[in-house]
């Protein structure tokens, strides 16, 4: 299976090359196969010659939990694709993310809360390194992309900042960040409870708050400050 690239060769090869550094680091893509001229080849993800949906048009109901499970795996792509890739997507959303089953996938996740639902980050056109100067406001826009859309889903969801900070810090890990998600997603505490879960150091309280190695993030919806929305063109390569 292909997709034309209409820019030019070497973008064509570009994206090929970030589709394999992120495949190598754990990130859920579409197997890249080979470029040609300006054709990149890719593995393809759908079933019955029908391609894989993209999550704008996924069909399920509204305040499932599988919106749930959606929204961590989509946070742990991000984060994977920045700490052991060491690159931004740039122009991330929901048009550029689909719905597939997970055999599909190299990297789909190994525990699954609800169903068979496993997310493949695609169009790696804009993508960025970490270290380009402008990787982090393309990040926090990523986030902010990805916030809105979860969050007309009737989930809950973190704020912004948090996730950002969450993605970017490398001394968390995946199990620590999905204990969090997990538990959120499932009950909210009883308004005079507070616990630590012993396993992944992850403290919760009664106030849509849970605190990762003493810094604390906050679910569901948000009425205070977050970072400002910044206005950004593509990258440029």
């Amino acid at each position: 299976v292909f997709r034309r690239n209409a820019e030019n060769l070497t973008s064509a090869v570009e994206e090929y090359r970030n589709l394999i550094r992120a495949s190598r680091s754990g990130v859920p893509v579409p197997k890249p196969l080979i470029t040609k001229e300006n054709i990149l080849f890719m593995k393809f993800l759908g079933k019955n010659a029908i391609p894989a949906p993209k999550l704008k048009y996924v069909d399920i109901p509204l305040g499932s939990r599988k919106w749930n499970e959606l929204y961590l795996q989509t946070v742990l792509s991000v984060r994977r694709l920045f700490q052991n890739a060491r690159l931004v997507h740039g122009d991330l959303s929901e048009y550029n993310i689909l719905l597939c089953s997970p055999s599909q996938i190299e990297n789909a996740e190994e525990i699954r809360t609800d169903g068979e639902v496993q997310i493949a980050l695609v169009d790696f056109r804009s993508t960025v390194h970490s270290r380009h100067e402008a990787a982090n406001d393309y990040l926090f826009r990523d986030i902010e992309r990805i916030t809105s859309f979860f969050k007309s889903k009737n989930i809950r969801t973190m704020n912004v900042g948090a996730v950002f900070d969450l993605i970017r810090d490398p001394s968390l890990d995946d199990g620590q960040i999905k204990t969090a998600f997990l538990k959120r997603g499932r009950a909210r505490p009883a308004r005079s409870s507070a616990h630590m879960d012993e396993t992944s150091g992850t403290r919760f309280s009664s106030s849509n708050q849970c605190e990762f190695n003493g810094r604390s993030a906050s679910f569901g919806p948000q009425h205070g400050r977050e970072e400002p929305r910044r206005t950004l063109t593509s990258p440029m390569h």
